[in-house]
């Protein structure tokens, strides 16, 4: 038909039923739009639109996340927050949010256009890639406490994302020595 399709429940892959959900129908993104299957992943409106799930990561000072996402507006909606006040590790459309107080790593995306935003965090120190290159480093006072994560927006719905999100990697544990493997197959998946 021609309406649209929204997705109440984002099914974690890996076995672990981290599966991310959202609850309200209005706050929900789109798989289709108008009857056709939207093209790049999870389509979130820049307004309202954002799932969560309580406590994914057991220890944000070591952790990991890599992002495929089109942004629609590149100057700050949150793409996925991991997070449990005041502790932070962020990914937004402009920058890397890390640590509390919060250090950050700018991010440089280009409207419409698909690429992969990844973050890899420990011990304090966490380092930013886009498309498989480093973009900085920032160290701050984590204390790896758990975090909840909202992917779409911050914490509450606040800044959500204009923009599609396909993917998601997330680790509770350092994945430095495997981050180029696990980035340059998510490249070539992806056609980045």
């Amino acid at each position: 038909g021609t309406a649209n399709g929204l997705v109440s429940k984002w099914y974690d892959q890996s076995g672990n039923a981290n599966n991310a959900t959202q609850g309200t129908t209005t706050s929900q993104p789109k798989i289709v739009s108008a009857g056709a299957l939207v093209v790049g992943g999870l389509d979130f409106d820049g307004t309202d639109d954002f799932m969560l799930r309580a406590n994914v990561l057991s220890n944000i000072q070591n952790a990991y996340m890599s992002i495929v996402t089109t942004a629609r507006n590149s100057s700050g909606g949150h793409i996925c927050d991991a997070s449990l006040s005041p502790n932070r590790f962020v990914i937004q459309a402009d920058q890397i949010n890390y640590g509390s107080p919060a250090a950050n790593i700018t991010v440089t995306l280009v409207d419409d256009t698909e690429s992969l935003v990844t973050a890899a965090a420990t011990s304090g120190t966490t380092t930013g890639y886009l498309d498989g290159s480093s973009i900085g480093t920032a160290v701050s006072d984590e204390t790896g406490a758990t975090g909840a994560m909202t992917i779409g927006a911050f914490t509450g719905g606040v800044a959500p994302l204009d923009g599609l999100i396909r993917e998601i990697i997330i680790y509770d544990s350092d994945q430095s020595a495997n981050r180029a493997a696990i980035e340059t197959e998510i490249m070539a998946n992806y056609g980045i």
